[in-house]
C-alpha cells in the first residue's frame, strides 16, 4: 500500500511577549508555575529560605521549554516538537481500515 506524506500545517505564529508565541509563552509560564509551586513547598516542608530551593524549578522550566524550541524538521516543515507529537497522536486515532473483507 501506498503512503503520501500529508503537508504539516505551518503557519506562522504571531510574536506576542518577549518574541515568543503565545503558545510558547504559555508553555514557558507554566514551567516557571509548576517549579515556583515545587520550590515552594520544598520551602515550606524544610523550613528553609525560598533561594535555596528555587534549583527544584529548573527541571520543570526545562521541560516545558524543551518541547516548545526544539524544532523538528519533518516533511519539509519546520515545527516545534510539542506540536509535532501533538499532530503525530492525532493522526495514529484515524481509521486505517476503509475496505471491508467479505465473508
Amino acid at each position: 500500500m501506498r503512503e503520501y506524506p500529508v503537508p504539516l500545517p505551518v503557519q506562522g505564529e504571531e510574536k506576542l511577549m518577549f518574541k515568543l508565541s503565545g503558545r510558547e509563552f504559555i508553555a514557558v509560564l507554566t514551567g516557571l508555575i509548576f517549579g515556583g509551586i515545587a520550590a515552594s513547598l520544598l520551602s515550606i516542608c524544610l523550613n528553609t529560605q525560598f533561594l535555596l530551593t528555587l534549583p527544584v524549578a529548573i527541571p520543570f522550566i526545562a521541560l516545558t521549554a524543551y518541547p516548545t524550541f526544539k524544532r523538528v524538521k519533518k516533511i519539509d516543515a519546520n515545527i516545534g516538537l510539542d506540536r509535532y507529537i501533538v499532530l503525530r497522536l492525532s493522526f495514529r486515532k484515524r481509521p486505517r481500515h476503509y475496505l471491508m473483507l467479505r465473508k
